[in-house]
């Protein structure tokens, strides 16, 4: 049964490669890097105890990028924008020129990329590299080559809190850490295998990264403020995603295998060593009774909900209450390709089936949209609107959130 997921994973893998800006590189083809062949990687510590830190790092210079300050094309926004895809949707459709977030949707209907938290920057990765844009100029402010960027691909984007760092990590079996404000690269950690996902603690200490599989995953947890750092102790059987819960050196991870009646996620505190099992749920889709697959796991922002995908269906958990919240029923398959929350709780689901679907913190169905076209989907920073940027350079469709009652 292990296979099915692998076959998930790998399917993912090919489409990175194939299609998506942030993409990855067949690892059957050419032969990854060895750690030999790494230079100027940390030695490994191992600390017996970790004491969170208040103060903000303040992390040495390495190496340094390649510097381009190349403008980018002028964007000449449409006054106003008439979709030409098919779409049903119960959500206003508006042109994106009425929000306020015009300016930063131009840029992303361009790069694809992540915007920083203080929505200063956004970063675009590619095979070879990445880009960082100045939202405020449209140009490239840096651009973050990789060592083995011939043989590698990039899974992993993900800004600092503080907006200040920039984690990039993927097949390459290595994990690299650069300061966006002087360009300089910070850390250069290894892992045993391709990175499939990460995440930071709220005040940007401590950075997870993991990988799963059915060879059985490893996770690791590197302390961005003295460079060492910490892995779970086993080896185990997860569906390949990871998150911290806010505030807080717990990191919920999901799990995958038979017989998992406890619980579909597992939270380990690395700091002091404890772990409990949450979300107990019943097997289903087409995976047999017995068997769990834990996939997509998103906290948040508010830090109060998670949402769980287990054999291809979604769970949102209270995580202060530790109950379920049921979901009002999605007019859609909603068989699982992203989730993504807005900042302020609502989550949307988007389907292989090119299908959206959004609820609110209680559970209530706020709308769904359906386009016959891929899409990739964002969440405006204030979470009023619903942006689908088309793969086929068609203007972006904005969608206007209610407020939930």
């Amino acid at each position: 049964m292990f296979s099915l997921r692998y076959l998930i994973f790998s399917s993912i893998f090919i489409f990175v490669v194939t299609g998506c800006a942030t993409s990855a590189v067949d690892d059957q083809a050419v032969a990854l890097p060895t750690e030999a062949d790494i230079e100027e990687t940390p030695t490994p510590v191992r600390p017996s105890s970790i004491t969170p830190a208040t103060v903000s790092p303040t992390p040495s210079a390495t190496a340094s990028p390649t510097f381009a300050p190349t403008s980018l094309p002028t964007v000449t926004p449409s006054p106003t924008i008439t979709p030409t895809l098919p779409i049903t949707s119960t959500f206003r459709a508006i042109s994106y020129t009425e929000t306020e977030w015009a300016r930063i949707i131009e840029l992303q209907n361009i790069h694809r990329g992540l915007l920083s938290p203080d929505h200063t920057l956004i970063a675009a990765a590619f095979i070879e590299e990445t880009h960082v844009i100045d939202v405020a100029t449209g140009d490239i402010k840096w651009i973050f080559e990789k060592d083995f960027a011939a043989v590698s691909g990039t899974l992993i984007v993900l800004f600092s809190p503080d907006s200040t760092l920039l984690i990039i990590a993927g097949a390459e079996e290595i994990v690299y850490v650069w300061n966006v404000i002087t360009g300089e690269l910070v850390y250069k950690f290894p892992f045993p295998i391709f990175i499939m996902t990460a995440d930071l603690t709220s005040d940007g200490r401590y950075l997870a990264v993991g990988n799963g599989g059915e060879g059985g995953g490893f996770i690791y947890v590197y302390d961005l403020f003295d460079g060492t750092w910490i892995e779970y102790p086993e080896q185990m059987f997860f569906g390949g995603y990871t998150t911290f819960l806010p505030d807080s050196t717990v990191l919920a991870i999901s799990r995958q295998g038979f017989d998992l009646e406890d619980g579909a996620i597992l939270l380990w505190d690395f700091v002091t060593g404890d772990e409990r099992i949450v979300l107990p749920v019943e097997g289903g889709g087409d995976f047999p009774p017995e068997y769990i697959s834990g996939g997509y796991l998103r906290v948040s922002p508010s830090g109060n909900l998670m949402a769980v995908e287990v054999n291809d269906s979604i769970h949102l958990w209270d995580i202060h209450s530790k109950v379920e919240i049921k979901l009002q029923e999605s007019p859609f398959d909603n068989r699982i390709e992203r989730v993504l929350f807005s900042a302020d709780d609502n989550f949307a689901i988007q389907g292989r089936d090119n299908s959206i679907t959004v609820w609110n913190s209680q559970g209530r169905l706020l709308g769904s949209i359906r386009n016959d076209v891929h899409t990739w989907l964002w969440f405006s920073p204030d979470g009023k609107y619903l942006v689908q940027f088309s793969l086929d350079d068609e203007p972006p469709l904005v969608w206007e959130i209610p407020d939930s009652p």
